[in-house]
């Protein structure tokens, strides 16, 4: 392939979310709602069984064709992830085996020391 001058490349360097206090929820408020843990959510520190959760939530869409918890708001999932459970998978998508359910209730639990 001959290098072709008309076509740069611009080095992409990842940087953390500006918190700043105009944003929506105020200060130190990043990530995607639809996918953050309840201890994420009440402003505690995340570690790996913040990350199972999180996942859990992608595997919920997967199989279901949409997050765990929906709303108007950021504010609205935030307070989903923290209070509620999520609609049944067998509502859902019946044609799924219990194992799924199984699987996301672990990984959903609101508390973290129930998640595996």
């Amino acid at each position: 392939m001959e290098p072709n001058p008309a076509i740069r490349h611009a080095p992409y360097r990842a940087r953390p979310a500006p918190r700043t206090p105009a944003s929506p929820l105020g200060a130190g408020f990043g990530g995607t709602p639809a996918y953050k843990s309840p201890e994420q959510a009440d402003g505690k520190p995340a570690d790996a069984r913040s990350d199972l959760y999180s996942v859990g939530c992608v595997l919920y869409e997967v199989l279901t064709g949409r997050p765990p918890f929906t709303g108007d708001s950021p504010a609205v999932v935030l307070f989903q992830h923290l209070h509620k459970a999520p609609q049944p998978l067998s509502q859902l998508n019946p044609a799924l085996a219990l194992f799924w359910e199984q699987v996301l209730a672990t990984a959903l639990a609101k508390d973290p020391r129930q998640r595996h």
